[in-house]
């Protein structure tokens, strides 16, 4: 058994090595045939794996010679593929605003009060006019800082408001750039004669009597064909009143016009001031003040300054001019225009007005624009007809009173004597009497205690006063001892 064994196994070995060599024989490699006008070796070069692939197409780099990127598989034979540039972040512009056309924005005033408009932005520009609370407008600009706003105004075509004061469907910043105005040099804002108005407040100016003299107290007048206080009132004076340019003081209590100043910079005031012809002759004349108040919220006031002051006697009728120089002011300052009564308030009727400008230092000259009133301006009454008197000495008679005495009688003829008063001054020295006595409803008058010694230096001059009243005058002389009563009566006379 051993040899078969021995034989089965040769054979196994001899078929196992017959397999072996069938399985693992491989092709001989082909022999490159090298042209003949080249320098080529016989051997192909061990790095030219690929030689043998397809042709690469011609818009690839390897049509050209240049090598494979080095992370491509070059085994496949797939043209290596090129990098591609990572894109880099590029900062996108923002998108160009539309610019706002006339129209486009608009303000609405919502808060309570009246909204100035101004020429320019800022609060030492002029007011040119106040709208209620409600007040639409166009926007047609703003200042550099988005502050303030212009706007289209239907009366004064051109004005600006503060953005802080308006709703505005856009940012004030939105609004286009424009020229601000010039500040003017001088521009004026206030008159008491051409804003003189029938409402408290309107233009800025309140009308009030006060609540005792000299003091800034005071209660608002009544409207009743011109300013006046109650005349039934004890201490006031039947005849305390206010008009566009008179003013009426009584005994007790100040008449005032107040104005309210919305401005931040420099006023000057100037106007005009004498007695009244009529019922402003006579009396013991008047004293005029111009005040400066800064009030206190709650409250109080923080300074108050005398402007100017000054002093008319009975018969100042003659105009006079004053000027305060600039002096500065906030908002919400007041300035009070006072008259008041020296003594009793007898033909205390005086024209007191007031006209105040804007004062810009370095400002350039503008022409002024007009200004709206508020609040219609009456037109001014026209005056009552003169009542002229003319004296007639009746005579004289005896007196059995210490002293002289004068004494008549005032012929109405049909018309009311109420305030009427006889005026007596004399004797002709620095410290003359000067005096009125009252006229009886029967027309009837009595002075007495006057002086008559010596006759020839002693002599009295009197005429009547009252509403609208003109008279002659007459001078009483006491000449006789024995005479010392006189008679004059007052008598109609056609005017003049």
């Amino acid at each position: 058994m051993r040899p078969r064994l021995l034989l089965g196994l040769g054979w196994l070995m001899v078929l196992g090595l017959l397999f072996s060599a069938c399985g693992s024989s491989r092709p001989t490699p082909a022999t490159i045939v090298i042209p003949h006008d080249t320098a080529t070796p016989t051997t192909a070069p061990a790095t030219n794996a690929a030689s043998t692939a397809s042709p690469a197409p011609p818009d690839s780099p390897a049509s050209t010679g240049t090598p494979a990127s080095t992370d491509a598989p070059a085994s496949t034979g797939t043209p290596a593929p090129t990098d591609t540039p990572v894109p880099t972040d590029t900062p996108v512009p923002p998108p160009t605003p539309t610019p706002l056309t006339l129209g486009d924005m608009t303000a609405v005033y919502t808060d309570t009060g009246r909204l100035n408009l101004r020429m320019g932005p800022g609060m030492n520009y002029p007011v040119l006019r106040r709208v209620k609370s409600g007040a639409n407008f166009v926007v047609s600009g703003r200042n550099p800082e988005a502050t303030w706003l212009e706007i289209v105004d239907d009366k004064v075509k051109k004005a600006w408001v503060s953005a802080e004061v308006v709703e505005a469907n856009y940012s004030a910043a939105d609004a286009p750039l424009v020229d601000v105005p010039p500040l003017p040099a001088e521009y004026p804002v206030a008159d008491s004669v051409g804003g003189f108005g029938i409402e408290q407040g309107a233009n800025n100016w309140q009308y009030g009597a006060s609540k005792g003299s000299n003091n800034l107290a005071y209660d608002p007048m009544p409207w009743d064909g011109h300013w006046w206080r109650w005349p039934r009132t004890p201490g006031r004076s039947p005849e305390m009143r206010m008009s566009a340019e008179g003013s009426y003081p009584s005994a007790a209590s100040d008449v005032m016009r107040i104005w309210v100043s919305p401005y931040e910079g420099q006023l000057k005031i100037d106007g005009k001031m004498h007695k009244e012809r009529g019922a402003g002759y006579g009396g013991n004349g008047v004293s005029l003040r111009i005040v400066q108040r800064r009030p206190l919220e709650g409250g109080g006031s923080e300074f108050e300054q005398e402007l100017g002051s000054w002093h008319l006697g009975p018969y100042d009728i003659t105009p006079q001019t004053y000027t305060i120089p600039p002096f500065a002011v906030e908002p919400r300052d007041e300035i009070y225009f006072i008259t008041s009564a020296d003594g009793n308030d007898a033909s205390d009727n005086t024209i007191f007005t007031g006209r105040i400008a804007l004062v810009n230092e370095g400002g350039v000259p503008v022409a002024a624009l007009p200004v709206e009133n508020e609040a219609p301006v009456p037109a001014a009454p026209a005056p009552p007809p003169a009542v002229c008197y003319a004296p007639k000495l009746r005579h004289y008679e005896p007196h059995k009173g210490c002293c002289g005495e004068v004494a008549g009688l005032v012929y109405p003829e049909g018309k009311s004597l109420a305030g009427y008063r006889v005026r007596i001054e004399g004797p002709p020295a620095s410290n003359q009497f000067k005096m009125e006595f009252g006229v009886a409803p029967d027309g009837g008058y009595n002075v007495t205690a006057l002086t008559w010694w010596p006759p020839d230096k002693i002599y009295y001059t009197i005429w009547l006063v009252g509403p609208n009243v003109r008279s002659g005058k007459f001078e009483v002389r006491f000449e006789k001892e024995d005479k010392t009563r006189g008679l004059v009566d007052f008598y109609r006379t056609p005017c003049k």
